[in-house]
């Protein structure tokens, strides 16, 4: 192997978030029925909206890391 070698590795960040998680649910820190609201992220400045056939409507309950 060479400095010139091309390693394809696509779109890692899913599979990695999800053995991260997992390993904090198996530490338990987490827990797959925590809502995504405890943790900070971007996916809580969609104010709460649940977008399902094109229409805009408030969540029924809050969004689950599951």
């Amino acid at each position: 192997m060479n400095k010139e070698v091309i390693f394809r590795i696509y779109s890692m960040t899913k599979p990695l978030a999800s053995v991260a998680a997992m390993m904090l649910v198996e530490e338990g820190k987490m827990q797959l029925t925590d809502p995504v609201a405890k943790f900070p992220t971007a996916a809580r400045q969609d104010g709460g909206t649940c977008h399902r056939q094109g229409r805009a409507r408030q969540r029924e309950r809050p969004r689950s890391v599951k």
